[in-house]
């Protein structure tokens, strides 16, 4: 892995703002403004390696443009064979007579092997995908073709038909997840019915807690209000969605851990639920969300106070509640926003009984103290237990310009110094009781403390934090002059890393901001190994900084790309690393073999400039999945695709043009990724130059070689909502997409929902599946998946035996910027051909908004399982059955099933 390879060239990158030395006249105009001269700052390399005083630094003037080659070396003592602190001098001078001289500190260091940390990839054995033979999907179906889908079923989940009061409850952010075992038909009464078996279904869901206002959702993300409160419902069904059993997992409503001052008013904060996330492994379930009721600054029971500290808390996960003073600035949902508690993490544990399909709902559990601003979680589960990822944010959720498709506080742009952190649970470990709390079982164990990924937050030299001690006394430190150009000098702490961004010793100088991370858990072909394939997103915080505003680093000023924007990282190790870092012994950090503190390895490849193409840089990457295989026995054997990612790159800094870009790994490591059929990574969105006015006149128009295609050659084009799954060899990828993203973002001019797949070694062409040709309508949050393993062999349902060559997209429609219905797709032959679009819920027109469906689909191909939002402004109307369409007042969360005439097993 690059982490190991210290001896490298080391190339110096980027930029730095650099003063005024000099001035004149000359030339036919006036002219004093001095060229600038940009460079990395602070510079550290290591000793041996070579360094070229001219690599990487550039000059710009606001009349002659360009004028790199002009720079001129006055003095250069580096000498990299010995430790030390040297200086190079640049002088520039524009055509007018102004002359920029700039001094430029670099550091030569040697690290101790002794202190370098083990490499993550040595401790990971596999080498290919794990598969165990009485797995085996053996009895396959491929009948699906037979058969046509009957009128959808609908049930509303969040309320009872008959309960106004209920159905006022607004909900939202739904999950819906199919669980393995299999039961007799039990209704929510508990009325079993011996004559058919099914699969239970869990939903999860935030639900508005009544006495709090009630108002209509507006797809805001997390934006605080203490007058809306919501709280974490999970909801089963042991009858194939007839009826439905919640439970409350969250229990953090009607409390209050910190009091702020809300338009004027100090008032009591109430815990309010954010963004609840589900994760499923055999008879074990985990909810995590975020949450402002932050009772504990210790949840993990250190040793300490928050007066002297906790000696053990090596990472400063303990703390204080903090908070965000947004000082009434107006939200997009039109509301004023005060003082905003930070979030923390809780989770929760169900552990379902395999014979009745009852949840037995541990206490939930607080995981981090809210001492920073926590969102955005990822939670998977493998036998081998459940992992976590999230971000916080050290100065609370940042208000972002929406310049994208959202409404910008989403979370993804984050103020710098924003860690991603991670934790895990062995299964052995999370079913454990230990008394009871508020009437429910309490957890044993809580998660393994958590760990940095990421290198984010400042380290100086007179730090207390543990982390930063370690890192400043173990690796050294270097001083330089801060970047809002006051005069000043910082003394930072180093670190064991390269940063592949600028190719340097990787400093904690608190400039960078991570989000959106993404995990998965791989078995290997090594006894019971199992892997953490990881990714996420980071500012590249490069941009030159002006004295006074020093945020411009974090995308407000779009600026050059080549230091603004986003990088996409990847990391993997073993599930059990985490077992050998000890928060009571900073030291573990190098002995861990997990990356711990990294400045990361970048997915995203460099790509040639788009007004210089012989200069390669990386450009602007985000949105990072990981598709996995539907079946790890279909890709078991070496050399087979384990994971591919699937990522959105463009040549601007915010939104606009882009495309999506697919590398795939045949191993477990950073080092394992490969290149596909000669491309080490494979655009997969790229079209041919066209010009499209009129949504009517759009047609797929794309050859083989838009696979190597840079993002600026087709400026029209736009992608966003990445999707990916595998099957052995093949690779289906989804996106949304425009050809016209001007009109597009003026709403006159759709985007469509288009997959690309990569069948038999040959990528297919992308195909516009959900057709859409009037130009104020658009498709949304639309999903691609397949069918999943088949258990036939365990279940003995029919409806278990697998059909690989069925895919389903099921996609809501916006029109005029309402959200308005929701389809679904089926392909019988692998999407080669697809059956005509169908209305998913049975309700047609924008009188009743539904959106934010999650799917997935029965082995055999033949029933869709979905949720969605479904809200309404109106009265009840129309028929009195549910199935028939009716319209309910409120936003509630409701289910829906689609059969192709499904074979259901009787009753042995």
């Amino acid at each position: 892995m690059k982490r190991v390879s210290f001896l490298i060239s080391i190339l110096v990158t980027s930029l730095l703002l650099l003063v005024n030395c000099g001035g004149g006249g000359g030339g036919d105009y006036d002219d004093n403004n001095p060229p600038i001269i940009s460079y990395t700052e602070p510079t550290v390399i290591l000793q041996g390696s070579n360094f070229d005083p001219l690599d990487g630094v550039t000059a710009w003037d606001d009349i002659d443009g360009d004028i790199t080659d002009e720079i001129v070396i006055v003095s250069n003592d580096v000498n990299t064979s010995a430790v030390g602190i040297y200086t190079v001098i640049y002088r520039v001078a524009d055509t007018a007579g102004n002359i920029t001289t700039a001094t430029r500190s670099v550091s030569v260091i040697v690290l101790n092997p002794d202190d370098l940390p083990v490499d993550s990839g040595s401790a990971i054995d596999g080498t290919a995908l794990g598969c165990d033979p009485a797995s085996v999907d053996a009895n396959g179906s491929t009948d699906a073709n037979e058969f046509a889908a009957d009128k959808p079923f609908k049930k509303n989940v969040s309320s009872s038909t008959d309960d106004v009061a209920s159905r006022k409850l607004q909900t939202s952010h739904n999950t819906i997840k199919r669980l393995d075992m299999v039961m007799y038909e039990t209704n929510a009464a508990g009325e079993t019915n011996t004559s058919s078996r099914y699969h239970p279904i869990l939903a999860t869901y935030l639900e508005h807690v009544e006495g709090s206002d009630y108002e209509m959702g507006d797809g805001s993300a997390d934006i605080g209000d203490p007058d809306n409160v919501d709280k974490v419902v999970a909801s089963i069904s042991r009858d194939n969605g007839k009826t439905w059993k919640d439970y409350n997992v969250s229990n953090t409503t009607g409390k209050s851990s910190i009091e702020v001052v809300w338009n004027g008013q100090t008032i009591a904060y109430p815990g309010d639920a954010q963004k609840p996330t589900m994760a499923i492994s055999g008879q074990y379930v985990l909810v995590a969300w975020n949450d402002k009721y932050c009772p504990s600054g210790n949840p993990f029971n250190l040793d300490g106070n928050s007066t002297d500290g906790y000696p053990d808390d090596a990472f400063a996960v303990n703390g204080p509640q903090n908070y965000i003073d947004y000082e009434g600035v107006v939200a997009p949902n039109g509301k004023r926003v005060y003082q905003v508690p930070f979030s923390c993490v809780w989770t929760a544990r169900g552990i379902i009984d395999e014979t009745s399909g009852e949840i037995r709902w541990h206490a939930p559990m607080q995981l981090t103290s809210g001492t920073r601003d926590s969102n955005k979680i990822w939670v998977a589960g493998s036998p081998a237990g459940f992992a976590l990822a999230w971000q916080e944010d050290v100065l609370g959720l940042k208000q972002g310009e929406g310049a994208g498709p959202g409404d910008g506080w989403s979370g993804a742009t984050t103020n710098r110094g924003t860690d991603i952190w991670y934790t895990s649970i062995k299964m052995a470990d999370f079913a454990a009781e230990d008394g009871l709390e508020d009437g429910k079982p309490k957890s044993a164990y809580n998660f393994h403390y958590p760990v940095r990924i990421t290198d984010n937050e400042q380290c100086q030299d007179t730090d207390k934090k543990i982390y930063c001690k370690y890192f400043c006394d173990t690796y050294g430190t270097v001083t330089s002059e801060k970047g809002n150009l006051s005069g000043d000098t910082v003394t930072r702490c180093l670190t064991y890393d390269i940063d592949m961004l600028t190719n340097t010793v990787s400093v904690l100088d608190g400039d960078t901001g991570a989000s959106r991370s993404a995990l998965k858990i791989l078995k290997t072909n090594a006894g019971g190994e199992y892997v953490v394939v990881f990714g996420y997103e980071e500012t590249k915080a490069l941009t030159i900084k002006i004295s006074g505003e020093g945020e411009q680093d974090q995308g407000e000023i779009p600026t050059d790309i080549e230091a603004e924007g986003k990088s996409v990282y990847f990391e993997s190790f073993d599930f059990n690393a985490i077992d050998a870092f000890d928060e009571s012994n900073i030291s573990t950090i190098a002995t861990t073999p997990m990356p711990i503190v990294s400045a990361g390895n970048i997915i995203n490849t460099k790509a040639p400039a788009q007004d210089d193409p012989e200069h390669m840089i990386y450009e602007n990457a985000r949105r990072l999945v990981i598709g996995t295989q539907i079946d790890s026995c279909d890709a078991a054997g070496e050399g087979n695709i384990t994971f591919a990612i699937l990522y959105k790159q463009s040549f601007e800094v915010q939104g606009a043009s882009s495309d999506m870009f697919v590398r795939t790994n045949r191993g477990f490591t950073y080092d394992t990724f490969e290149a596909l059929n000669g491309l080490e990574v494979t655009n997969v969105s790229a079209q041919n130059y066209r010009v499209t006015e009129l949504p009517t006149d759009y047609v797929v128009d794309w050859s083989p070689e838009n696979l190597d295609d840079n993002t600026y050659e087709n400026g029209e084009e736009n992608t966003f909502s990445p999707r990916i799954f595998l099957r052995g060899g093949n690779i289906y990828v989804g996106f949304e997409y425009t050809p016209n993203d001007t009109k597009t973002s003026q709403g006159n001019f759709p985007s469509n929902f288009h997959t690309h797949r990569f069948i038999d070694g040959v990528w297919q062409g992308p195909q516009n599946i959900t057709q859409v040709t009037e130009g104020h309508v658009t498709t949304v949050d639309a999903r691609f998946f397949t069918t999943p393993k088949g258990s036939y062999d365990a279940t003995g349902l029919e409806s278990d035996k697998s059909n690989p060559n069925v895919l389903f997209v099921t996609w809501g429609t916006l029109v005029n910027g309402i959200e308005a219905d929701l389809f679904f797709r089926r392909s019988a032959d692998n999407g080669e051909s697809w059956e005509e679009e169908q209305n998913l819920s049975s309700i047609s027109g924008t009188v009743v908004q539904e959106k934010e469906v999650e799917s997935f689909a029965s082995p055999d191909g033949k029933t869709i399982y979905n949720v969605w939002l479904q809200q309404s402004e109106n009265e009840p109307m129309g028929p009195a059955s549910e199935n028939d369409g009716d319209i309910w007042l409120g936003l509630d969360t409701w289910f829906g099933r689609v059969d192709y005439n499904v074979s259901i097993l009787p009753a042995p």
